[in-house]
């Protein structure tokens, strides 16, 4: 009985350190439309990074100031042993003349929402100094 348990053991914690093939989240998927002085603002480059993945998502803006990009997402072979994984997403958004504004940032523990629609106004900020963003 003893032996049997030490091999089941032994087993689990072998089955529990072997990396398997999963689709790892970073960013949601984002949908929205961009405006300046609540016209649209048609022709802007939105850019969807994380920090965790060297893949970014870019869309340009329609006639209409809409755009949809991302998820962000990676197939890898992990296994998560120590509780969950860490996500640190930003949207930014470029506009004609070189101006680069910061649409938002989400960041937490598990994973981010599968989708996100945002509104940003890039003639109304939202906070101040370094939590100053555009989107809401």
């Amino acid at each position: 009985m003893r032996t049997e348990l030490i091999v089941l053991a032994a087993a689990l914690v072998h089955l529990a350190c072997v990396p398997y093939p999963n689709r790892r989240y970073f960013a949601p998927e984002v949908s929205g439309v961009v405006l300046r002085d609540g016209a649209p603002a048609a022709g802007a480059e939105v850019v969807l990074t994380t920090r965790f993945s060297k893949s970014a998502a870019t869309a340009r803006t329609d006639a209409d100031g809409r755009f949809k990009l991302g998820p962000l997402s990676e197939l890898q072979f992990t296994k998560t042993l120590l509780g969950d994984p860490l996500y640190i997403y930003a949207l930014t958004i470029k506009v004609a003349g070189g101006a680069e504004y910061c649409g938002l940032e989400g960041r937490g523990m598990g994973y981010p929402p599968r989708e996100l629609a945002v509104t940003c106004d890039l003639s109304r900020p939202l906070g101040q100094g370094q939590a100053l963003s555009y989107c809401r």
